[in-house]
């Protein structure tokens, strides 16, 4: 089987190649961008990449179970219909995980509102988390307590993403959290947003955008 990835990592979210290339430099990513930047889609795809070629399970986290099926778990399974590999993956919907069958590494998925995730035990050992919609949360210890829970079992070629649209609040503490990654020597800070994969969206999005921007700036 040949995978053809083409533009699976639009614009700056290109270093992801490197992770599957057991190439990359650093372990921590933060990717808190605007809307339509392509991050979820693109962390999505690294997910089912790594666990077709990489050792290890996928750990996907949001704040809210009842959100995962219509979220993180269809963008999974969108990426991997879109390379026509829905034959060597099995999934379970109602107990949250896909997995790819000739290895047996299997991506899960919970809710923190759920508070399964301390006794979540991988087949083997994590070798990503996935941590969406970070915004959310209440804090940012609740991203720390998980990212330690999962090192504790991870191998060393793990890697961690956090991923939201951040808030347009200046003192909401995502935007605070984010200006302290910046400067940490652990994190890779990537900032896309729309215009840099501008020539990948479909038009509707461009012109849905254009409405937004002239009508709730806020929002945009």
């Amino acid at each position: 089987m040949e995978l053809r990835l083409g533009d699976a990592f639009p614009g700056k979210y290109l270093f992801m190649q490197d992770i599957l290339d057991d190439t990359n430099e650093y372990k921590y990513h933060c990717l808190i961008n605007p809307r339509s930047s392509a991050k979820s889609k693109s962390i999505g795809k690294l997910a089912f990449l790594c666990s077709m070629l990489r050792k290890g399970d996928v750990l996907a986290v949001r704040k809210n179970n009842n959100t995962l099926k219509t979220s993180v778990i269809q963008e999974l399974i969108d990426c991997i219909d879109e390379y026509e590999l829905h034959n060597y993956f099995e999934y379970h919907k109602t107990e949250q995980w896909i997995r790819y069958i000739p290895n047996g590494n299997t991506i899960y998925f919970r809710g923190i509102d759920k508070g399964n995730i301390k006794g979540l035990k991988p087949r083997t050992k994590w070798q990503m988390l996935w941590i969406d919609e970070v915004q959310q949360l209440v804090d940012e210890s609740e991203i720390e307590v998980i990212i330690q829970t999962v090192v504790k079992n991870a191998y060393p070629h793990f890697v961690y993403f956090e991923s939201g649209n951040g808030d347009h609040r200046p003192s909401h503490w995502v935007n605070k959290r984010v200006a302290k990654i910046k400067n940490n020597k652990y994190y890779k800070y990537v900032f896309q947003t729309y215009k840099d994969i501008e020539h990948l969206l479909p038009p509707e999005l461009l012109h849905q955008i254009q409405i937004t921007k002239e009508t709730s700036y806020e929002i945009y």
